[in-house]
């Protein structure tokens, strides 16, 4: 299956960013009342088939690169794209 792989930087930005960048991007798991109720807010990632092989890396398919570029490019992120193939069974929700 032919895919991109995403390589992006993030040490540029402030603590603010970071955080707005990877709560829309990866999601976030919220607790309230003192832990007493866990739950996920799905970030952008959630939503598309992808992987993660190591931290400010991802593969994702053809189709989603434009959307995932938008939102790296959003936050001022230094981004390098990569044509890869990778096994179908790979890539996961």
């Amino acid at each position: 299956m032919n895919a991109k792989i995403l390589f992006y930087r993030q040490d540029e930005l402030d603590q603010n960013t970071k955080f707005r960048l990877r709560r829309e991007l990866l999601g976030l798991e919220q607790k309230s009342n003192f832990g007493g109720y866990n739950y996920k807010i799905k970030g952008f990632l959630d939503k598309i088939p992808h992987y993660r092989p190591v931290k400010s890396t991802i593969i994702i398919r053809n189709e989603d690169v434009n959307k995932t570029k938008a939102i790296l490019s959003k936050y001022g992120t230094k981004l390098e794209i990569f044509n890869i193939e990778i096994p179908k069974n790979k890539l996961k929700k």
